[in-house]
């Protein structure tokens, strides 16, 4: 008895259940273009609306704007051009909640006015919100406060961090990420996802048009030759056209103006037997003090690509640059370590201007890509350039080597600083002019010099070890002609650079079995922006064309074969923005680096065989 008492009340709640469901459920078909369109009498449930295309697909709500209370549906300008109908289906309450509803007739003759009297609700007048009333969402904080100090005077300070996303119309979208706090950190490399706290930016965008200002990445566009993955502070402005008759040829451009975050460089890592790191990661002129752009780093061993993480791979810390192995790959002397990485460099402003087209046909797609990073020369950040040191970099051409300096000058003695005296010194009969001897005397310590580490037996000095506030280095004298230090009093001067690359290509069908792509590139890479001296190695080209085909064995045979030929050539100049070939590329072939300098001619054939069951011979 208890049995079939507990099946008969668990069938009644299940068919009241399905029958509610059954009940709220509508759905129906809803033709294009208009400008709203009233779904229901009742008002829909939040959330449980959703449109589909004639494809099967559903409509991003993106497209379209829905008043629930209401029941109205307002299409975007892009779903009305583009479909004639779509399906809508949804839920609805069981009223309406603009009609209003009572449970009982108020009546003024029988109820007594004083114990009917409503509940008041008092609101402000006016909203503090400035996006009350509209469809954009907003957090974040405001904070202020007063900082007081004994060896300073009282001051106010103030922090915004402000999230928005919404609709600002029928036809526009915002996404903000707002902020006026600096934020001089960043995020460890021991995790495999990487969030940058720090990245601010403001994008009105539809499904055609964007518009995007603070920082963002510049990825690689269409092509071969062109590889960049550059962190970028400015803005980007991109449009697409789509013919509305053929539905068929699109044009797809964008154009970019920013400033520069970071330089790209690689680095060749020679493993040590059993360690594990830290390994200190250099830049592109040997700067040994550096930090990397965070996410920026491909690690490669032996030529596979690795993942970053405790559990992963390696590790990374961005601040110092060092690099470090996890345990799952054990370190050996015949390990082939790579890494290509940005990082800062801020001897001058670095400015970039990019602009991309697509034009994608139903045979075809073709592009034209132009980029462009110059460094302001009269806007030095970390080096102030005097005129003759600006005539020495103008006079040494593409020969960096040459713009070095003395890095010592006169100062007024002070016991808490590294002083020197400047001496001449005999040694094994040979004189030695302007030799830095470190000194405590008041009245001989009368310079302070900066060092520069120039390698192992290329320099005069060396660090020693003392008692003084700070670092000091020691003179030696050459043994036999070979010098005994390892650094040198000097600053090497930093030359402002400019590079541009036009790149035009495309992909053809020229029949239904025949197809042919083509790209040339063209590069401008001018080391030294202060000289017109060696200018005649600054341009380069390179072209690359594939021509394929496919073809069935026989005319009622599943086997079919293609055949492809390759071309692509490079010249002695070519200075692509990053690696274009494989990583492997060099030891894959057998090539040194001074070979890698000349021209360059790949061709390659192949021929493929495919059959029923996956079944593929290729040569």
């Amino acid at each position: 008895m208890r049995k079939i008492l507990f099946v008969t009340l668990w069938f009644l709640l299940v068919s009241q259940v399905f029958g509610q469901d059954l009940i709220n459920l509508r759905g129906k078909t809803i033709f294009l273009p208009a400008d709203s369109i009233h779904l229901d009498t009742l008002s829909i449930v939040p959330g449980s609306l959703t449109i589909m295309l004639s494809e099967g697909l559903p409509v991003p709500d993106t497209l379209f704007h829905i008043n629930y209370l209401k029941s109205i549906i307002y299409p975007s300008i892009w779903l009305n051009r583009q479909y004639d109908s779509v399906y809508v289906s949804f839920r609805v309450f069981p009223f309406s909640w603009l009609n209003p509803t009572r449970h009982k007739q108020i009546g003024f003759n029988r109820i007594d006015p004083i114990k009917s009297r409503p509940m008041l609700v008092y609101s402000p007048s006016s909203s503090t919100d400035p996006f009350a009333g509209s469809e954009i969402v907003s957090n974040g904080n405001i904070s202020r406060g007063l900082m007081v100090g004994n060896t300073r005077n009282p001051s106010l300070s103030s922090k915004l961090n402000l999230q928005l996303n919404g609709r600002i119309n029928k036809d526009f979208l915002i996404e903000a990420n707002l902020s006026d706090a600096n934020i001089p950190i960043q995020p460890e490399g021991n995790t495999q996802q990487i969030q940058d706290f720090d990245r601010l930016y403001l994008r009105v965008y539809n499904p055609r048009n964007e518009i995007l200002g603070g920082d963002f990445v510049l990825k690689s566009p269409t092509g071969f030759f062109m590889h960049m993955n550059k962190k970028v502070q400015g803005a980007r402005i991109t449009s697409q056209v789509i013919d509305n008759k053929s539905k068929k040829s699109k044009v797809t451009s964008s154009l970019s103006g920013a400033v520069v975050k970071g330089k790209y460089t690689q680095n060749t890592i020679l493993g040590l037997e059993g360690n594990q790191g830290p390994y200190r990661l250099l830049g592109k002129n040997g700067e040994s003090y550096i930090q990397v752009i965070a996410g920026s780093e491909k690690v490669y061993i032996d030529g596979i690509l690795l993942t970053r993480g405790e559990q992963n791979d390696y590790v990374i810390d961005y601040n110092t640059a060092e690099l470090r192995f996890t345990p799952k790959n054990l370190i050996t002397k015949d390990k082939r370590i790579r890494i290509e990485f940005e990082y800062t460099e801020q001897s001058y402003a670095r400015f970039l201007l990019a602009f991309n087209t697509d034009w994608k046909r139903e045979k075809g797609n073709w592009y034209m890509h132009f980029f462009s990073e110059q460094d302001a020369k009269n806007q030095p950040l970390l080096q102030d350039l005097s005129t003759e040191q600006k005539s020495l970099l103008g006079s040494i051409g593409d020969q960096s080597g040459k713009a070095v300096v003395p890095n010592y000058f006169p100062m007024d003695y002070r016991n808490d600083r590294v002083l020197y005296k400047l001496i001449d010194t005999l040694v094994n009969g040979i004189r030695y002019d302007s030799v830095l001897v470190y000194s405590i005397s008041p009245d001989s310590s009368k310079y302070q010099a900066g060092f520069s580490f120039v390698g192992s037996n290329k320099g005069d000095y060396s660090p020693a070890t003392t008692s003084a506030n700070g670092q000091v280095y020691k003179w030696s004298a050459p043994v036999d002609g070979v010098r005994q230090g390892s650094y040198a009093p000097f600053t090497r001067l930093i030359s402002p650079r400019s590079k541009q690359i036009i790149v035009l290509g495309g992909k053809e069908q020229l029949s239904s079995r025949m197809g042919l792509s083509v790209e040339m590139a063209i590069t401008k890479n001018d080391l030294n922006t202060f000289s017109n001296l060696d200018d005649s190695d600054n341009t380069g080209y390179g072209l690359t064309s594939r021509l394929n085909r496919v073809d069935p064995l026989r005319v009622d045979s599943s086997w079919i074969l293609t055949s492809e030929i390759e071309y692509r050539r490079s010249g002695t100049y070519f200075d692509p923005l990053e690696r274009f070939r494989s990583v492997e590329f060099e030891r894959d072939w057998n090539l040194d680096e001074e070979t890698m300098n000349g021209n360059e001619n790949f061709i390659k054939t192949k021929l493929l065989l495919e059959g029923e069951d996956s079944i593929k011979a290729a040569y």
